[in-house]
């Protein structure tokens, strides 16, 4: 092989190979460094990548097919307040963001009060097929198990939604959490002998109670550690609505939270209230206060009802 047949080999394999590089360049481009976003939230949300485009989330999950790398995404919904998330896109992978969206408080006059629903009430006795004592819902079609206890639960005290169920021994002061979901139960180190009222958030993550022997209104987080909130169980009404938010009206004044919320331009700490009533909201993931109004009452209202939009 001479040397200008050489050179002529050499000139083509560079061509095939400058050719092939900027094919791939191409498709790299264009298609190949791509990683998936999956947005799971209550739809329909639109949703700005920076610098990328805009997109509409009608179903959930919703999926948006980005390039790799860091993306800062505005995510939008009518009535709620913009989130603003960053995330990192993996290459030919997913990545998965849980979208809450908190909506935008307001108040307004209503012709009717609606109607509130109905406290759940639950069951325990011995099952003689499992030979367990079981826990059921009260007043139920349907007589299903949620959970099985292998001793007998004595003055049994039980606080529960469709999420979860506490159950509490009056004679051991032993404490269960219940998951509905999947029927299984955790013991809870702390002692839950002395309440005398308590409620589940909605998605069952948070339940808010009260005692006989304290003034203070306490809760307990996902992590089934208790925490005392800034308010006083005297002239206070609240209630659960919007998942994991606790609407309240005190006329108490209400110590700052111990940790600070995650949305800094979204929370306002509740200042020292000494005569007027306040209406406000309880953040319990991010331990924090939001202030919607203060209203100058001659008595405390008796109660908070939520709308079956979740409102109050």
């Amino acid at each position: 092989m001479d040397q200008l047949t050489r050179r002529r080999i050499a000139f083509a394999i560079i061509l095939i190979l400058m050719v092939a590089g900027s094919v791939f360049y191409f498709l790299w481009g264009a298609f190949l460094n791509r990683g998936t976003i999956v947005l799971i939230g209550e739809v329909p949300f639109e949703v700005r990548v920076y610098e990328e485009g805009n997109y509409l989330c009608e179903t959930s999950p919703c999926e948006i097919t980005q390039k790799i790398g860091l993306k800062n995404l505005i995510l939008s919904k009518e009535g709620r307040e913009d989130m603003i998330v960053e995330i990192d896109v993996p290459l030919w992978r997913e990545i998965a963001e849980e979208v809450r969206f908190r909506f935008i408080p307001y108040l307004k006059v209503v012709e009717e009060i609606p109607d509130k629903d109905n406290v759940q009430e639950f069951t325990l006795g011995y099952d003689e097929v499992n030979k367990y004592y079981k826990l059921a819902e009260a007043n139920s079609f349907i007589d299903e198990p949620i959970a099985f206890f292998a001793k007998e639960i004595k003055e049994p005290k039980m606080f529960g939604n469709d999420r979860t169920v506490l159950v509490i021994d009056g004679e051991s002061n032993d404490a269960y959490k219940v998951d509905r979901s999947t029927n299984t139960k955790i013991k809870i180190t702390e002692d839950l002998s002395g309440i005398s009222k308590g409620e589940w958030s909605e998605n069952g993550d948070f339940f808010v109670f009260e005692t006989t022997d304290s003034p203070n209104i306490f809760i307990i987080g996902s992590n089934n550690e208790t925490r005392q909130l800034g308010l006083t169980k005297e002239a206070t009404e609240y209630t659960w609505a919007d998942e994991n938010s606790l609407f309240f009206v005190s006329n108490h004044g209400l110590a700052s939270s111990s940790e600070v919320g995650a949305h800094l331009n979204y929370v306002t700490v509740v200042d020292d209230i000494t005569t007027d009533f306040s209406f406000g909201i309880y953040h319990a993931e991010e331990n924090s206060y939001t202030k919607i109004k203060s209203f100058d009452l001659e008595d405390s209202p008796t109660e908070l009802i939520p709308a079956s939009n979740g409102k109050i």
